[in-house]
């Protein structure tokens, strides 16, 4: 009787290997195809349960969401800092400044209910937006900026742009033009701010639903009243926030160009001690 023949074990564990791998490649692929269903629905739905509180102005082919509240002069600009919230970093108050005189908050371009733009993300192309908004919903002027952290360069930029308007400057916990440059560890001639990769590679996937599965794991100490718009904004708000990022250093250098401020008044707040 003829013998029958029997595979090696190491081709058997091979085959094995394969059937794994293969049968996680296609789990893989199922999740992959499920969570990027789930955020082209989830983006749908955002836009009907947390539509925008003020109005998305054209500035020519993109719309820029601005929220104006209250009456009265000089109209108070508020410019939020690097981060994902755009206007609603500003809902502690925004309704208190509008009962002593109108007060608008605004989304970058790509923050929140803002269009994206294609372009660089800089100080001045900033700067070059709201200008094109708030003269797009006729605000000429008197105007008092408001910046906080980022914010503070990107009024800098404003006011070295559009200053015959700007009366006034208030600067909360503002980032400084020069800071790269003085805040450095020894050994350093420029201190590099980066995010760290995987929030990077979160921003990659925002296509798959990954940031908005993981909102709560983002800010997890957070839990306000804007949360839930500002999360279901997140996956599309963050790779614009990293596009900002990686202009710093020439949003830094462009504001550093203007250190003349004429005679308007300056205020500067700081929730912190000094460095």
């Amino acid at each position: 009787m003829a013998s029958e023949a029997v595979a090696p074990v190491g081709s058997k564990v091979w085959l094995w290997v394969r059937r794994v791998a293969v049968g996680l490649a296609g789990v893989l692929l199922l999740l992959v195809l499920a969570g990027a269903v789930y955020e082209f629905f989830a983006r749908r739905s955002a836009a009907s349960a947390y539509p925008p509180p003020g109005r998305l102005v054209d500035i020519g082919g993109r719309r820029i969401h601005l929220d104006c509240r209250g009456s009265g002069a000089p109209v108070v600009v508020l410019e939020s800092g690097l981060d994902v919230n755009g206007s609603l970093a500003w809902y502690k108050v925004h309704d208190a400044l509008a009962q002593k005189t109108r007060t608008c908050a605004y989304d970058r371009a790509g923050i929140m209910w803002s269009d994206p733009s294609n372009g660089v993300r800089d100080g001045d192309h900033v700067a070059r937006d709201l200008h094109a908004a708030l003269t797009a919903a006729d605000i000429g002027g008197p105007l008092v900026l408001v910046g906080h952290s980022l914010g503070g360069p990107y009024i800098m930029n404003y006011t070295r742009q559009f200053g015959a308007a700007v009366k006034g400057l208030v600067f909360v916990d503002a980032s400084h033009p020069d800071q790269l440059e003085k805040l450095v560890s020894p050994g350093k001639e420029k201190m590099k701010v980066e995010l760290p990769v995987t929030i990077r590679a979160l921003s990659a996937l925002a296509w798959a639903g990954l940031p908005r599965v993981l909102s709560g794991v983002l800010s997890p100490e957070e839990d306000s009243a804007v949360t839930p718009a500002r999360n279901a904004y997140t996956p599309t708000s963050l790779p614009r926030m990293i596009d900002e990022l990686d202009s710093l250093e020439i949003t830094l250098r462009q504001a550093g160009t203007f250190r003349t401020l004429g005679d308007r008044p300056l205020v500067v707040l700081s929730g912190a001690k000094p460095y």
